[in-house]
């Protein structure tokens, strides 16, 4: 993806798993909980939300990092990717993270 396309989606990725865990840490993430993930971005966040919540709904809105998310996160149970802005959804949930 062309440096100017991440810019204009607003994209800054995580890139420590450090940061990471304590981001998710943070957020007092319980097995009851679902969480709101606007940006899995290459997925450093992804898998550990998905350790401590009942369900993770994770939204992409650039098409090349969703294709990659739904490859690599195929069969995690309790994790939804959706493609799109999440700014503009209107799911429930009780913990979000971006």
């Amino acid at each position: 993806m062309s440096k100017n396309r991440r810019h204009r989606l607003g994209q800054h990725f995580l890139q420590s798993k450090n940061i990471a865990k304590t981001i998710v840490e943070s957020a007092q993430i319980t097995s009851k909980d679902t969480v709101l993930e606007i940006g899995t971005g290459p997925g450093i966040l992804t898998p550990l939300l998905c350790e401590k919540a009942k369900s993770v709904i994770s939204i992409e809105a650039d098409e090349k990092l969703y294709s990659d998310a739904i490859l690599k996160f195929s069969k995690i149970p309790n994790l939804e990717i959706m493609f799109g802005d999440g700014f503009e959804s209107d799911l429930d949930f009780d913990i979000f993270v971006s």
